[in-house]
């Protein structure tokens, strides 16, 4: 089996032959970087409606789903309920607001392990992951 270029690659991620998860793997796979593996999934992901607190008020009304913590189950779950229009869901994350651009920058987040934005959070060597 050849190694596939960026573009088909691309495509195929495009047109719905690969999922993300493919992408990824056949794109690392052919020796791509992972900030341009990050940078073609941030481009191909659907767009969400969203109404931060960050540009309007604070919620004023009720909603019909409250979300505790925006990490990725969290982030997977608000979405998937968001879907209907005729739900409203809140995701209460903590933390304050970040100016620093890299958080907004997709390609950037492996960069900001270890500063200032990670809770630092360890685990213990995993047997199953050969002792990593």
């Amino acid at each position: 089996m050849t190694k596939a270029s960026y573009p088909e690659l691309l495509q195929a991620l495009r047109f719905g032959h690969l999922d993300r998860r493919g992408f990824l793997h056949a794109a690392l796979a052919a020796g791509l970087s992972l900030e341009l593996c990050s940078r073609a999934l941030a481009a191909t992901a659907p767009p969400v409606p969203v109404r931060s607190t960050r540009t309007s008020s604070l919620l004023d009304h009720a909603v019909d789903f409250l979300v505790v913590g925006g990490g990725t189950a969290g982030c997977v779950l608000a979405h998937r309920l968001s879907a209907d229009p005729a739900v409203s869901v809140a995701v209460l994350e903590a933390g304050g607001w970040v100016e620093d651009p890299a958080v907004d920058t997709v390609a950037n987040w492996p960069a900001l392990q270890g500063g200032a934005h990670d809770w630092a959070y360890a685990t213990v060597p995993q047997p199953s992951l050969d002792g990593r």
